[in-house]
């Protein structure tokens, strides 16, 4: 039975990020906003999946919100925060104005049409207060190139029965990966993810006519200059 993306997964998705270091993904997004000079005011998590950097990163913030197109895996997330929101972040729903925002683990690229892509960054114009910062990662070609075989993987978490298949097409530049789940009750589910690995310059294309700005662009998990061979990029977008 095909179902809605993370509906199954949620029961296996702790086991499937185990090798995520949480703690220092969290000191990177927090030294982020250290050293931008960010407005006080309220600060919004985007795609926060199974909410363990929200963890780590809720007490450095007042007035912290996360959201996820998912109710399955809000859900999941324990109690130490009861600011959570489901919606689609192409129709953010929101009427407050944030000073931070941020998305990780190459959430943007689930965006797959570039149309799709600027009416995304026009709604964080929007919901940005002067001078706030929207910073978030993406995965390029070179990390789809790398881990497309890694990705084939099959295991068992909890009863549950899994086997990914992972395929990149360097034609459509569309990275897609397909789960079949087994739940302990032997019901069977699948699952379809598809992400757009963008060409670095197409993400400054995407924010013209609003009015954020790139401010920089890192490779991933470091403060040194992005380069389009590089396998992760994190963005750093202020609104002028």
């Amino acid at each position: 039975m095909l179902v809605n993306n993370y509906k199954a997964i949620a029961n296996i998705y702790n086991h499937l990020m185990i090798e995520i270091e949480y703690i220092e993904w969290a000191d990177y997004i927090y030294d982020i906003y250290r050293k931008n000079r960010i407005p006080k005011g309220y600060s919004l998590e985007l795609a926060c999946g199974n909410g363990i950097l929200a963890k780590f990163l809720s007490p450095k913030f007042n007035n912290f919100f996360i959201s996820d197109k998912s109710k399955e895996m809000l859900f999941t997330i324990p109690e130490f925060n009861q600011n959570k929101i489901c919606f689609d972040m192409l129709y953010i729903p929101l009427k407050n104005k944030y000073s931070f925002i941020y998305s990780t683990f190459d959430s943007v690229n689930y965006i797959t049409n570039i149309n799709n892509l600027k009416l995304f960054f026009a709604n964080i114009d929007r919901l940005l207060i002067k001078g706030g910062c929207f910073t978030f990662d993406v995965s390029l070609e070179k990390n789809s190139l790398i881990v497309e075989n890694d990705l084939n993987r099959e295991g068992i978490f909890n009863g549950y029965h899994y086997n990914q298949q992972s395929t990149y097409n360097k034609k459509t530049r569309i990275h897609e990966n397909s789960f079949i789940i087994i739940s302990p009750e032997g019901k069977q589910y699948e699952e379809i993810h598809i992400q757009k690995i963008y060409k670095f310059e197409d993400y400054f294309k995407a924010i013209e006519g609003t009015k954020l700005f790139v401010k920089a662009c890192y490779n991933s998990f470091t403060f040194d200059d992005a380069l389009p061979t590089d396998e992760r990029i994190q963005f750093i977008l202020k609104k002028g």
